[in-house]
């Protein structure tokens, strides 16, 4: 995960989702504006929907129009998510602020169990769907509650999350000390969305690396031996930003001071660290 630019949604696809959003709003009781916010979401959310084809169109912006997953970065994105789960957060069922961009695999991990923290005492609340004889349970969680969530468009998950690079593994490790908040958010967001535990993503997370690595020097070469011509400096420049697992280039440059492979890429080639 990387930190995401968030395009301002104009009008009329943003007046639009007031609408929506406001059908939601009149409902009665919690229960009921879950129900209807599900309900309602299913029937918009299409791809010939006018206002969601504006939706989708900004969320594709924010990965320079790659579909790439929000979350794990690896697989194609085509599915809307909710940062607050409408199952939780019915007012926020057709908030554009809410939405990002996800693969099947991660939004099913996600789906609709949510959890806060407790600011004062960093203590996790857990919250699902229980069945009993009558039906879901619909328990609201506490307004005083701080999502566990990282909302890659507010915050830095660099911030939090630390790549494993140096020893190979590719692994995400929490950078916060236990007992914070912010190693909270870490923790759950490596353990419910599965990043270290899906094989598959660490293996594309060293394929990534090799990837960018092999650009890198193809372009040192170039660059040593004069070679390096405007449209070759563009084309690498270019395959760097459309690489998949974006998070490994930007750990590349971040440790770049503590990984000596990586000392000696960088070395006489700095204005690579602007890319």
């Amino acid at each position: 995960m990387i930190k995401l630019t968030r395009p301002k949604l104009l009008a009329p696809a943003s007046q639009q989702l007031k609408v929506f959003q406001n059908i939601v709003d009149v409902e009665p009781d919690y229960e009921s504006q879950i129900k209807v916010g599900k309900k309602e979401f299913k029937k918009e959310n299409t791809k010939t929907n006018p206002t969601f084809k504006v939706v989708r169109a900004k969320l594709l912006q924010m990965t320079n129009d790659k579909k790439r997953c929000h979350y794990c970065e690896d697989s194609v994105a085509n599915q809307i998510e909710h940062l607050f789960p409408k199952d939780f957060f019915p007012d926020k069922c057709f908030l554009w602020k809410n939405y990002l961009f996800a693969c099947g695999i991660c939004n099913a991990q996600k789906n609709n169990k949510w959890a806060g923290i407790d600011p004062q005492t960093v203590a996790p609340e857990i919250y699902t769907r229980p069945k009993n004889k009558v039906g879901y349970v619909y328990v609201k969680p506490s307004l005083t509650l701080v999502s566990v969530w990282i909302d890659p468009c507010v915050e830095d998950p660099l911030d939090y999350l630390f790549m494993d690079i140096l020893g190979g593994t590719f692994l995400f490790t929490e950078i916060p000390p236990i007992g914070v908040l912010e190693y909270e958010k870490a923790k759950y967001t490596i353990k419910w969305l599965q990043l270290n535990t899906r094989d598959e993503l660490r293996k594309a997370r060293e394929t990534a690396f090799e990837n960018y690595c092999n650009r890198l020097k193809v372009y040192k070469s170039e660059k040593a031996n004069g070679v390096l011509t405007a449209q070759k400096r563009i084309k690498i420049k270019s395959g760097i930003k459309q690489e998949n697992h974006p998070t490994v280039w930007k750990e590349m440059k971040r440790q770049k001071d503590s990984v000596p492979q990586l000392g000696d890429l960088f070395s006489g080639i700095s204005e690579v660290l602007r890319w």
